[in-house]
């Protein structure tokens, strides 16, 4: 199964690689990608139980 995980990974690689290139192209610069992070769906979501109108009440008594 890894071996499989590999091609696939290997294969996005070589297709963000290509579509990168593709897109400096028409820009018209080197386009490089830097740095890149994995997210999970919901990963560094937080549920706020707070009352919006209670919220901007609060604010609003703030900077009053």
């Amino acid at each position: 199964m890894s071996r499989f995980l590999q091609l696939v990974a290997d294969g996005a690689h070589k297709i963000l690689q290509d579509y990168v290139k593709t897109a400096g192209k028409q820009m018209g610069i080197d386009l490089r990608i830097g740095s890149f992070a994995r997210v999970q769906v919901g990963e560094g979501l937080e549920r706020s139980d707070k009352d919006f109108a209670a919220e901007v009440a609060e604010t609003l008594k703030s900077t009053a």
